[in-house]
C-alpha cells in the first residue's frame, strides 16, 4: 500500500476540479466507472484492452526500458531538434501526451503517457500502435 500523497498535491487536483467546474464526488464517479468499465473482458469493445493484453503491453513495455541504454521522457515543450539530439544507440524515448509529435518517427517512440488531451499527435501515436499509459 502506497501512503498517501502530500497535502500540496491534493490541492493541485483540487485547483483542476475547480478550474472545470467538477465536484469531488463527480470526479470520484468518474474514476470509479472508468475502473468498472476497464474490469470487463473487452472494455469498450476493444479486445486489447483486457486486463491480460494491459499486462502483456506493460510487462514487454518495462521490459523494453530495463534493455535500453538511455530511456529518455520527452515533455510538451520539447523539440525535434532536442528530442534528436537526445537520441544514440539503445536510447528508446516515452512522450508525454501531445509530446509525442517531438519525436520523429524514426525514433524508437515506446509509449504516450496522457490524460487524454494529446490532440492530433496523441491521435497519430495511437494510429502507430504505440501503447498509451493513462494517468490521472
Amino acid at each position: 500500500m502506497f501512503p498517501p500523497p502530500p497535502p500540496p498535491l491534493l490541492a493541485v487536483q483540487d485547483e483542476v476540479r475547480a478550474a472545470f467546474g467538477w465536484s469531488l464526488g463527480e470526479d470520484q464517479r468518474s474514476a470509479h466507472d472508468l475502473s468498472d468499465c476497464m474490469r470487463s473482458p473487452e472494455p469498450f469493445g476493444v479486445p486489447h484492452w483486457s486486463s491480460e493484453a494491459r499486462e502483456v503491453h506493460l510487462e514487454h513495455l518495462a521490459s523494453m526500458c530495463r534493455a535500453a541504454s538511455r530511456v529518455v521522457v520527452v515533455g510538451a515543450a520539447a523539440t525535434v531538434e532536442e528530442v534528436t539530439a537526445a537520441s544514440g544507440p539503445g536510447t528508446v524515448f516515452i512522450a508525454a501526451d501531445g509530446a509525442a509529435g517531438a519525436v520523429p518517427g524514426h525514433l524508437p517512440l515506446l509509449a504516450v503517457i496522457s490524460d487524454l488531451d494529446g490532440g492530433e499527435h496523441l491521435h497519430a501515436a495511437v494510429k502507430r500502435g504505440l501503447v498509451v499509459v493513462l494517468h490521472a
